[in-house]
């Protein structure tokens, strides 16, 4: 119910989360680290990108830029999942995996050189497996799911990609 009255805050908040929680999760049970190694600052990083910047991008991509490619029939609105997952894919998904390439490693080591050359290494590699994942994704969440919960489905699957940028930042 709070996804359609307050979908905003309600799926910033639920983000929160998912990609604090994802980074903890993989620090603690995938890295093996103890609660000594335990790097806040990278968990309060994807924190906050997740929070403040991808998911108001993903908010007002799916519903306000997303609906460009609907296609009308009998006065409402279907979204012809193919067409959004092919404009998603060429278009959004760039600019997400910048950010989250350039994005984390900045905040954790406020150095620019350093996540400018971590953008170039692992840009094509990460894009690659992002195909991997989220076109399947895509297809199902434009297909199915109601417009309300794309973002939270979307964040859903997030938790799981998150783990696994979390782990292209440490090599």
């Amino acid at each position: 119910e709070s996804l359609l009255k307050n979908p905003f805050r309600t799926n910033v908040i639920t983000s929160t989360v998912i990609f604090g929680g994802a980074d903890v999760t993989c620090q603690f049970f995938v890295e093996k680290k103890s609660l000594r190694e335990y790097e806040i600052q990278k968990s309060i990083g994807i924190t906050l990108i997740g929070a403040f910047i991808q998911t108001p991008s993903l908010q007002i991509w799916v519903r306000k830029i997303l609906p460009v490619s609907n296609i009308q029939n009998n006065n409402e609105s279907q979204v012809n999942p193919f067409v959004n997952v092919c404009f998603q894919q060429t278009l959004f998904t760039w600019y997400t995996i910048a950010v989250w390439l350039f994005g984390l490693e900045y905040l954790y080591s406020f150095n620019q050189q350093r996540a400018i050359k971590n953008l170039k290494e692992n840009f094509i590699p990460v894009f690659l497996k992002c195909q991997m994942l989220w076109v399947p994704v895509q297809i199902a969440n434009f297909a199915v799911v109601p417009i309300h919960l794309r973002v939270l489905f979307n964040n859903t699957f997030s938790f799981f990609w998150n783990i696994y940028v979390s782990l292209m930042r440490q090599k």
